[in-house]
């Protein structure tokens, strides 16, 4: 569904196909911003003198979301690369959330298929933004309007307020045999509540911050993957990328804390 501009505004009647009406999208005024750069800015901080092309990048995320507190996203190249050039970074954006950065992704030589797929939170409906730089310099621009039901930052009922509450443990799921060059996709979920410092209680106090702020993934103790997580990941944050080995190895990956602590995990992966 594409409401354009006026769905910001007002509220916007969803209809399925036959004229059912699915529900009533009443977004409300825009989430403060609390700090951080405007979309804008945060644009030309990551482009710089490079022109930004409007092609080559695919930002996948559903038009309309019941729950913005947990809103699946897949960034991809559209496209295959040539000539060596590989896959940098990716830069997500939600301009009405109250920071704009929601995530940073770095990727390297060691990147099987050029994509990355997180969950987020997004305030209210809004067009997000992602920008991938190539390693040649070229930058890829994507936007995707997302319609959002229920606002995911100012949520503070009691079974949202236990979300990531167990003790922190992580997930990961990779195969235990590929081939040699072959692509292949790595999971990982960690539990953590991931508070913004922008909800508020049921009592109407801010819960403080504490979110999970950057995560990296290691082969034999070289970085392979990494981002920089903003407030606005969703509790519990999930993660899937994809790796290409050349030779058997241990894979390593740490969450690193607010509070200064670390989670960790460890899987092997023999190549043939």
């Amino acid at each position: 569904m594409h409401t354009g501009d006026g769905l910001s505004r007002r509220g916007a009647l969803a209809v399925a196909a036959g004229g059912m009406a699915l529900c009533v999208i009443r977004p409300g005024p825009a989430a403060a911003r609390i700090e951080g750069p405007t979309l804008e800015e945060e644009i030309a901080g990551f482009a710089g003198d490079a022109a930004v092309q409007r092609q080559g990048l695919a930002l996948r995320v559903e038009a309309l979301v019941e729950d913005g507190y947990n809103v699946p996203v897949e960034i991809a190249l559209d496209g295959s690369l040539a000539g060596g050039v590989r896959l940098a970074q990716i830069l997500l954006l939600a301009p009405d959330n109250p920071r704009v950065r929601t995530a940073s992704f770095t990727f390297s030589a060691f990147t099987g298929v050029p994509r990355v797929e997180t969950r987020v939170r997004l305030a209210r409906s809004q067009t997000i933004t992602a920008l991938a730089r190539l390693s040649d310099g070229r930058v890829l621009r994507a936007d995707r309007e997302v319609a959002v039901t229920v606002g995911g930052c100012d949520v503070h009922d009691e079974p949202r307020a236990r979300a990531g509450s167990a003790p922190m443990t992580a997930r990961v799921k990779v195969p235990a045999r590929v081939r040699a060059g072959e692509a292949f996709e790595v999971r990982t979920l960690v539990s953590h509540p991931m508070e913004s410092g922008f909800r508020r209680d049921a009592g109407g106090a801010v819960v403080p911050r504490r979110i999970l702020h950057r995560f990296a993934c290691s082969f034999e103790g070289e970085e392979v993957f990494a981002c920089d997580l903003g407030p606005a990941m969703s509790a519990n944050p999930f993660l899937e990328f994809s790796l290409q080995l050349a030779r058997s190895g241990t894979l390593g990956f740490v969450w690193f804390d607010d509070d200064g602590s670390t989670i960790t995990a460890e899987a092997m992966v023999t190549v043939t």
